[in-house]
């Protein structure tokens, strides 16, 4: 209940008035809550971006504003869960699903503010064989766009990634035993890497993640990393790290491990490696509406916690 009170402080009054639906769903992610309060830091939360942060230094909006929101992640309005679907409709925000941006729209809706929420795409590094039918992005094995044979390895952070996850340290304000607050947060690619093993093991396959950093996804937090690794252990996920691609191949991918390299037999390979911000309709938007925003990972690369305290950063200046 201490997690569900972080996330929505009014849960217990909205359970006495049966207001259920009402509730801001805890998602029992702890990136903002025990994650952050091992590393020695205020806490915040996912769904709540008020907790632990300044409040915003203007006050409400006076003028009231038409706004297009590009985009259905996290950052655009985090509308895959149920009750921010069901709660988009309450405040009568207009959704269209499935249909791509068209200059037109703008026509048909006359914004006065425009926002990117259309997120990054996943890159390959230069590597032999990386173009062969076998080698999927992690939404494609997620979704079941393509099939996934018996043997899956899935392939992450990788030194080429320019999200900096590493751990940073500084000083802990006020503290006379001279204690260090520790940062680190994982990027959308280590997450997707992680969510894509499980299921794909809940399918019956037999996966292996491999990584060239030294652990699996450096940033992310330890309560997170704690859970992961006993649910990796129960469904027999394997995981190596310090492995360097040389190679992918018809029949798998040619490894490397400190100074030796060896074939490691694959039928599917999963690459979930660094992203890059989309920023295709940036251009359309200039000089047709007043005002454009990008927020979440079509901003800088992060994750669900920092495209939705992006967002709603925003939508308090705006």
């Amino acid at each position: 209940f201490g997690k569900a009170f972080i996330a929505d402080p009014a849960f217990a009054g909205k359970v006495l008035a049966g207001q259920i639906d009402e509730i801001v769903p805890c998602t029992s992610c702890c990136q903002g809550c025990y994650d952050e309060l091992w590393m020695y830091k205020p806490i915040t939360c996912l769904l709540n971006p008020r907790v632990g942060r300044p409040a915003p230094a203007q006050g409400a909006a006076t003028v009231k504003k038409r706004v297009l929101v590009i985009g259905g992640g996290p950052a655009g309005g985090e509308a895959a869960l149920p009750y921010f679907a069901r709660r988009l409709r309450q405040r009568g925000v207009e959704v269209r699903t499935g249909m791509p941006f068209t200059p037109e729209i703008l026509d048909a809706c006359r914004p006065d503010v425009a926002i990117l929420a259309i997120g990054a795409e996943f890159t390959m590094p230069a590597v032999p064989g990386a173009d062969l039918p076998h080698v999927l992005s992690p939404l494609e094995a997620i979704g079941g766009a393509k099939e996934t044979g018996k043997y899956v390895v899935i392939w992450t952070c990788g030194r080429e990634c320019p999200w900096t996850c590493q751990k940073r340290t500084a000083p802990l304000p006020d503290d006379v035993a001279g204690l260090q607050i520790s940062e680190t947060r994982a990027c959308a690619a280590g997450y997707a890497a992680t969510d894509a093993a499980e299921a794909l093991a809940a399918r019956g396959k037999i996966v292996t993640v491999i990584t060239e950093r030294p652990t699996l996804v450096p940033g992310m937090g330890l309560t997170t990393r704690g859970n992961l690794l006993k649910r990796y252990y129960q469904r027999n996920i394997k995981v190596s790290g310090g492995v360097k691609v040389r190679e992918i191949r018809p029949e798998g991918l040619l490894l490397e491990k400190e100074g030796m390299a060896f074939l490691f037999y694959a039928d599917t390979v999963v690459a979930s490696l660094a992203l890059k911000p989309r920023n295709g309709l940036e251009e359309a938007l200039r000089g047709r509406v007043a005002e454009v925003y990008r927020v979440g990972d079509c901003s800088a690369i992060g994750n669900a916690l920092t495209a939705i305290h992006s967002a709603y950063d925003l939508a308090q200046r705006i």
